[in-house]
């Protein structure tokens, strides 16, 4: 008897583990139109921020180029309330109203294939699950980025956005 409970229970284990490692997860459509936060999941020691980004769009190449603008938007003008200690926390750009002050800067940047895709990669380890739902003319898709933050600040400082 003990032999067929272990037997189960190992089953069940095995099954388990292979659930956890299924890449994408569909979850209900009317969440393809539902704006969802960007969270920061992890900071790393190489002064990048590992984030679980959400994005929408026709399909899914240009749900996950939204994903990487939001991250990046969150990173530069929200910051983080959570996940993140320290300065990492605050936001790159600290003035108030400083996307519509700095919009001759941010408009090329964040525009299709700009400038802010150099600071944002897909997170290629195991966290990297996507979620995807899609709705009639909507897919929503929610993607794990890595975001370069020090490399940011200092393009931004560069730039002239930023004070050193």
């Amino acid at each position: 008897m003990k032999a067929k409970i272990f037997t189960f229970a190992a089953l069940i284990a095995c099954l388990s583990s292979l659930t956890a490692c299924h890449s994408k997860t569909e979850v209900a459509s009317t969440y393809a139109y539902t704006s969802l936060e960007t969270v920061c999941l992890n900071q790393n020691l190489d002064s990048t921020l590992t984030v679980r980004a959400w994005g929408r769009g026709t399909n899914k190449g240009d749900a996950i180029e939204q994903a990487k603008k939001n991250a990046i938007a969150k990173v530069l003008f929200e910051g983080f309330s959570s996940g993140v200690k320290g300065d990492d926390r605050l936001p790159l750009v600290m003035e108030v109203n400083g996307r519509e002050r700095y919009d001759y800067y941010f408009a090329p940047f964040f525009k299709d294939g700009g400038t802010y895709r150099k600071f944002v990669k897909e997170n290629d380890g195991t966290r990297a699950s996507r979620i995807e739902s899609s709705g009639k003319s909507m897919t929503g898709y929610g993607v794990v980025l890595d975001i370069d933050r020090k490399a940011l600040r200092e393009r931004l400082i560069k730039d002239g956005i930023l004070k050193p």
